[in-house]
């Protein structure tokens, strides 16, 4: 059963060797909301997503951006490379993450990008908006299943990379992530969270204080049950002892 789990806390404090999961948009833009957080604290992370969507550098058309949806782009620590064409996966090749190896504690983490949405923001003459929650939805379900399938790959096996060429294990840490798509994709964290459900990976929803509301929850319901029992059983009556 796939656990989602939400907490107080901050994704960036995430154990390092973590996976960070966030949804994206398809046209290159970490502009606002977390996604402006990670492209402020990755920048070459945010390179490497940039060329991934604009592959010549600006924009050439929309069915490249499309055949993005319902993928994920998977950027390892600064220290890892790999081939995209060696296993087929979309996993993203780092050895330039010069400026995020100067900041090792910033470089150790795998960075997860969800294409969930075409574009961002209201539509205009240039670009198409937000897509429809519907959709997100749809294309989220698809990322989750293009992650699991590369994080099942990469734990497998090794990949190449460090200095000299060196073989390096590849192993990503446990999966943490924000409340995926509730921010500028507006979509309700509640369907989003239905549909992680549903999917294979157990992830560690992190949420800060200011935005928290409610109880931490574990969506383990066979502990949740366990919990239920066990007041019950609390709860009951203490017999009298006969008297002899």
């Amino acid at each position: 059963m796939t656990v989602i789990t939400e907490s107080r806390g901050d994704i960036f404090s995430a154990p390092l060797g973590s996976v960070l999961i966030h949804s994206c948009n398809c046209l290159g833009q970490w502009g606002s909301g977390i996604a402006l957080e990670f492209k402020k604290r990755f920048p070459s992370a945010y390179q490497t997503y940039q060329k991934h969507c604009l592959p010549s550098g600006t924009f050439t058309s929309t069915s490249h951006q499309l055949s993005l949806l319902g993928t994920t782009l998977l950027i390892p620590p600064a220290h890892l490379t790999a081939s995209p064409s060696a296993s087929g996966s979309t996993l993203a090749s780092v050895a330039d993450h010069n400026n995020d190896q100067q900041r090792p504690a910033q470089s150790s983490y795998w960075i997860a990008c969800l294409f969930t949405s075409l574009s961002y923001g209201k539509k205009t003459t240039k670009k198409e908006g937000v897509s429809p929650p519907d959709v997100v939805l749809r294309n989220t379900a698809l990322a989750m299943r293009d992650l699991e399938r590369q994080l099942i790959q990469l734990r497998a096996g090794q990949i190449e990379g460090g200095r000299g060429g060196r073989i390096l294990k590849a192993e990503p840490g446990d999966c943490y992530s924000v409340r995926i798509n509730s921010g500028g994709f507006g979509v309700k964290w509640e369907n989003t969270k239905r549909v992680l459900k549903g999917e294979g990976i157990d992830i560690t929803v992190l949420v800060r204080e200011e935005d928290w509301e409610g109880e931490d929850v574990d969506d383990d319901v066979e502990k949740q049950a366990q919990g239920s029992d066990e007041k019950k059983e609390q709860k009951k009556p203490r017999k009298k002892k006969a008297v002899e």
